[in-house]
């Protein structure tokens, strides 16, 4: 996903599943699946590698990009504690100045 170029997108998806399942099979120390939860995902990937368009190729690298950061921030509570040391707490965490607090 990160780094590929559309000819290695287009060997991938040449590739039998046996292919696949051998190069895994050789590498598991290595491989990780990511989003393997998120169908959705692996099928708009699919479809892009298939179908050679650099465009929607492009669009789902992006998308891979996007959903790998978000790996990586932070949780931000959707609802607020009562106690304000709490909410001062919080507003440290995401960074907004003294004057934008609570």
């Amino acid at each position: 996903m990160f780094a590929m170029t559309s000819p290695v997108a287009s060997l991938i998806a040449s590739l039998t599943l046996l292919q696949v399942s051998t190069i895994a099979i050789g590498n598991t120390q290595k491989l990780r699946v990511r989003r393997d939860s998120d169908p959705e995902f692996w099928g708009d990937l699919l479809v892009a590698c298939r179908a050679g368009d650099e465009r929607v190729m492009a669009a789902v690298r992006r998308q891979g990009k996007l959903l790998f950061c978000g790996e990586f921030a932070p949780e931000i509570p959707l609802s607020l504690p009562n106690d304000d040391l709490a909410v001062l707490s919080l507003h440290d965490q995401i960074g907004l100045p003294r004057q934008q607090r609570c």
